[in-house]
Parts: C-alpha cells; structure tokens; sequence
C-alpha cells in the first residue's frame, strides 16, 4: 500500500542505510578476528589499488559506515541494552545480517566482539609506535614531486577531519556501552570501553591540532582577484549585506592577529594541509610541537574542497551530543572553540563572496547562481558550486525565499552534471569526466617544492552524485514550506534512481560502477589506443568502472552515500508548514458543520458529542490541517445523514 502512496521509485532512507548496514557487517565486520589485535579485516579500498600502507582515510571511512548511522539515528544505535535478548536488538541490522541463517550462533556478543577490535584495530592501525596518532593520506595522493617525504607521512585536512569525526562518534558510542556495562557490573566490558574512549580522545587531539594548523589567510590585489573570477569584488559592488559580512571578518581576522590592507581581496578557509602559522593567537604550544615535526608545509592559500570537508568536522564539534556530553577536555574544549571562530568566519566570508547582490549577468543575482563558479586560481566547475552550497547549508540562517532558490540551484546541479538528465553527445559529453570520472582533479602545491611554483601532488574527487544528494537533505531539514519540500523530495528520487544504477549486484556496496549508468560514454576516450585489453581492465577495476560482472566496494563513495542517507532520514522528521489551502479549506468545513450541527434535531448525546468533535477538529486546523480536514469530511458527511 505505502508503495503505491509513495511512488514505486520512491526512497525509503531506512530500509536503505540498513541495506548498507548489512553489506558492512559482511564484507568488513564479519571478517574481523577479535582476538588478533592488528589489521585484521578488509581494510583495503579498491578505489585506492589496495595499497597496503596505512590510510587513515579509508579506515575511517569504513568505521563512519557504520558510526554515522549509530551517532545520528536513534534506531540505529548500537546500545543492545539487553545483550541480545530483546527483539529491538534483533532488529538491528548487524544483528539480523546473519541471524535467520544460523539463528543461535551470532548473537550480540558476536557483533559487539567485533565492533571492539574494528575499532581498537582502527587506533593501532593510525598510530606511530609510540602510540601518537597519525594521518597518512597515501593513496588518495598521487606524488607529482617525487621528491618529498614518503607518501605515509604526508598528512591532509581530509584525515584530520574524517579522523576527528570518527574519532568524537567511537567516543560517543564507548561512553554510552562504559556506563550501560557498568550498570551490568561487567568490569572487563568496562575497562576495554574506557579504552576506546581513551584512545579516541588522543585522536581527537591530534585532529584538533591538524585542522588548526591547517588554517589558511591569503590576500591579493582586488583587480587581479577580479580578473581571475570573473566577478567584482563584493566590498566594491556587492550589496550592503555582503560588504557588512566582509568588514565583520576582517575585524574578526585582525584580533586574531592577521593584518590585511583594507584594499585587498582575500580568501580565509583551508589548505590541504598543515602550513607555516603566521597568526599570533594559535601560540598554542601543542600547535608549534607538531609543527616542528613536520618536514614540509602546504601551500598557505584556502582550498575550497578542503575547506568544505574541515567544516563537517568543526560542525560535529557543535553539536548539543559533543557540546553537552563531556566528551572534550578543557584542552580540547579551548581549539574546539578557536576552530569554531575559525568557521564562523569562514562561513561569512563566503557567504559575503556566494550571494553578493551584483555579477557580470546583472543585479538581482546572487553569485553562486552562476555556473560553473570560479576560484582565485581561475579554475571553474560545478563542484565549487556544490562544495560553497552545502558551506551556506551547513552555517547559514535562510529565510523560505533563500531556501528556493538554493532548491533550484541543486536542480540545476543535477542537470548541469547529467545525474537527472541524460549526456549529450553520449560517448564524449564533457560533464561526464570533469564531474564523474576521472572527476575533479585538484592540484595541490607545497611551499617546500620548487618555491610552490609547480604542483607536489594531485587530488581527485569523484563524489558529486552523494555530495548533491547531502545538500538536498540539508535544504529539506531546513525548509518548511511544502512546494519546495515537494520539489526536494521528487529531486531526491531522481538522484536515488542515478545512485542505484550506479551499484553493483554483490553484497558489497559500490556506487561508483559509472559505466553502468554511462554506458556508451568512452571513459579512457583516445588514450585507450595506446594499452593492451588486461591493462585496460586492470585500470577500470582499480577505478571503480566494471570489468567483466565484478563488484568493487569502494567506502570511498559508500560512506558518503551513508552520510546522505542519514541526512535524508533525519530531513524526513522535519515537519512541514501547515499548508494555508488545506487551512481555509477545513475552516471551510468547520463552518459548514457548525450549521449542520444548528439544525439538527434530536438526540441531545449525539448532537453535543458532534460539538465536541468539531471543536478537536477546530483545535487541530492551526498545526494538522490535513488531520483536520479528514476528521471534518466524515463529520460533515455524518451530518448530512443525521440533517
């Protein structure tokens, strides 16, 4: 029936984070061995060539599979309370992946034996020998330099972040196992939990210190920002509101120690990496210690792809769980805060620079509606448009009118990418290789190679369709007017049905088989001439493009895809505006009962238990219009017969 009301494409965000839940549990979880305390378990990632260094990325991508879902979601919350013993704990996908089949052998204990070592494995697997927590990017890297420190030692925003996240979600989830084993008087379940949350909590400091050293300040001259975005800058012809925000940040920049001439452009955000600090208020000695340690430093200019990811993180650090729950130390709780101030003022930067009032096509248009944006280094595409959207999402406060028009700006994302429309011409349509593979490639300078005038490595990303299908749920969670939630939940189907082609037909979860939505378009195009078939098929598989039925899981795409449908989820809570027609239309009805109800005759019980109904029906028109207006048909019918 519900498929029917809903629509047969309809998604239903549950069954499908269950779905990927139980690919987890499968593919990963189920090979883990919890006595042998190293990597154990599928760590590897296709999309990465299976490279055996340590990739903190990729581990804390397959652990954020599942703890997204355990953080953010209270049904998917892996508290097991009983041990096993209640059908809610049944009910848990990592508990029924296998229990119909062997309905006696893997029971709590199993699933609750390998989410331990999963995650004391992850703490081992990303520590130097001396227990301090590392970073390593390695694979997502490709080493343009050849020059510089081993790949290993090279650490990003990304793992901060991504590191900070499952670092603060193991902690959340050990803290509340730490006082539900201890109410059970379990002292060893006790003492391994406070481990976790103990190792956690280093990591957590690690993370804090990398996204702070990572942090970014540059200026240039107005004309030559103007020259390579195409745009004015907006303290010269942007609107009162953007030129408010731009003197707010400088003044917030200046106090903490950053001096810029009042008529420069500049850029705040993040690098992809740690850089020299330069700032006065960061003398956090923790901060220079781990500066001191690092043999190289990034290029000391924002990146808008990293500075997106470091704010999903400095987000997780605000909510009320983090903020209220004890979770961060005084120390901690001190970079929590800088960082915080770090966002802020990032956010209205761009939120000065994304919806300034003027561009080249007119007044009355806000920059980022222009596609594809372009960066300072003159470097256009769709993807800075979703990265700066989902940046305004994430911090902003937009009134329903806002909301609209970033609801039809990811409308236009979708086509503009080929997700909801289809490419043209179908073998060669550029969109397909600058948005899904090889995607984005982002080129990634060090001030320690060649005076940064070259680029030390190269950065890919091929995650729009996920990325697109995240803000559309941060929109939803925010708008409550009901076209605009209607237009977000058809746009969210559409970007489902776009993701669903794109898996493959094993237990493990891909996302990323393009050729099976594109699949006349020649993803190697000419260079295809110059390799044998085997060497074509063994790059298609290492990239994620189907070679001959096999499935890759790549946790790379499955994380983000997690992460969205998590947001979907909890956007589906969101109860919309009361609709002003069904509003007037149950008034309507309420009026015609009340004549009804003055002209009958009769029975004094069922006249005066038709006023009461009526007046249940009047209270609920303000907040539940529809429940209303359902209640005052059958009245009114009811009193038609009556009359």
């Amino acid at each position: 029936m519900y498929s029917l009301l809903l629509g047969g494409d309809a998604l239903n965000p549950k069954s499908e984070i269950s779905a990927v839940l139980t690919a987890w549990a499968s593919y990963f979880l189920d090979t883990i061995n919890p006595d042998d305390p190293k990597s154990t378990g599928k760590w590897r990632d296709a999309r990465n060539k299976d490279i055996p260094g340590r990739n903190s990325i990729i581990d804390s991508e397959i652990l954020l599979t599942f703890l997204v879902a355990d953080a953010q979601l209270d049904e998917f919350g892996f508290d097991c309370s009983s041990q096993g013993g209640s059908e809610d704990v049944k009910n848990h996908p990592l508990y029924r992946c296998f229990y119909s089949a062997n309905k006696n052998g893997k029971t709590f204990t199993y699933w609750n034996e390998r989410v331990k070592r999963a995650l004391k494995t992850y703490f081992i697997r990303n520590s130097n020998e001396d227990g301090r927590p590392t970073f390593a990017s390695d694979s997502y890297l490709e080493d343009l330099s050849e020059t510089l420190v081993s790949l290993e030692n090279i650490e990003t925003v990304d793992s901060y972040s991504f590191s900070l996240t499952t670092a603060l979600y193991a902690k959340l989830l050990a803290e509340r196992l730490k006082a539900l084993f201890a109410a059970d008087g379990e002292d060893e379940e006790v003492e391994f939990w406070s481990g976790i949350s103990s190792d956690a909590s280093d990591r957590i400091s690690g993370a804090l210190v990398g996204l702070i050293s990572s942090f970014s300040v540059s200026s240039l001259k107005q004309d030559l920002w103007e020259e390579a975005t195409g745009r004015r800058w907006p303290e010269v012809a942007g609107g009162v509101r953007s030129k408010q925000r731009l003197e707010t940040v400088r003044s917030d920049l200046r106090a903490m120690g950053y001096s810029i001439s009042p008529k420069s452009a500049f850029e705040i955000g993040w690098s992809w990496g740690p850089i020299e600090q330069k700032y006065i208020e960061s003398q956090d000695r923790s901060v220079t210690e781990a500066a001191e340690q690092r043999t190289f430093s990034s290029e000391n200019a924002p990146y808008l792809y990293f500075t997106i990811n470091a704010l999903d993180g400095i987000a997780d650090l605000a909510t009320p769980e983090i903020e209220s729950g004890g979770i961060l130390d005084s120390d901690q709780l001190a970079k929590a805060s800088l960082l915080k101030s770090m966002a802020a003022m990032t956010s209205n930067y761009w939120m000065a620079i994304t919806t300034a009032d003027q561009t080249t096509q007119g007044p009355g248009r806000w920059e980022i509606e222009t596609l594809p944006w372009r960066t300072a280094d003159g470097q256009g595409s769709l993807y800075w448009n979703l990265f700066l959207s989902r940046l305004i999402m994430s911090f902003g406060t937009l009134s329903e009118a806002e909301l609209s028009r970033f609801s039809s700006l990811a409308e236009r994302m979708g086509e503009s990418a080929r997700i909801t429309t289809p490419p043209f011409p179908e073998k060669t349509d550029q969109a397909i290789s600058a948005i899904h593979y090889p995607g984005l490639e982002i080129e990634l300078f060090s001030d320690d190679y060649e005076d940064g005038t070259k680029p030390a490595f190269r950065w890919l990303s091929f995650d729009f369709s996920a990325q697109l299908l995240k803000l559309v749920a941060q929109i939803s969670k925010q708008s409550l007017e009901p076209n605009t939630r209607q237009r977000l939940l058809d746009l969210t189907d559409r970007l489902w049905r776009h993701l669903e082609r794109r898996c493959g037909s094993g237990v493990g979860k891909s996302w990323d088989l393009f050729s099976n939505v594109y699949p006349n378009y020649d993803f190697f195009g000419e260079e295809s001439g110059k390799f044998s078939k085997a060497e074509i098929k063994k790059s298609r598989s290492a990239v994620g493009l189907p070679v001959s039925n096999e499935n890759v899981n790549s946790w790379y795409m499955t994380e983000r895809v997690q992460e969205a449908l998590v947001g979907v989820a909890i956007a589906e809570r969101q109860k919309p505006r009361a609709a002003p027609e069904i509003q007037r239309l149950a008034i309507s009805f309420a009026q015609e009962a009340q004549w009804w109800i003055s002209t009958l005759e009769g029975d004094e019980d069922e006249i005066d238990e038709a006023r009461r109904e009526l007046e249940k029906c009047r209270e609920l028109i303000a907040d539940r219009p529809s429940m209303a207006f359902s209640r005052l048909i059958t009245l009114v019918k009811m009193l038609e017969i009556e009359g």
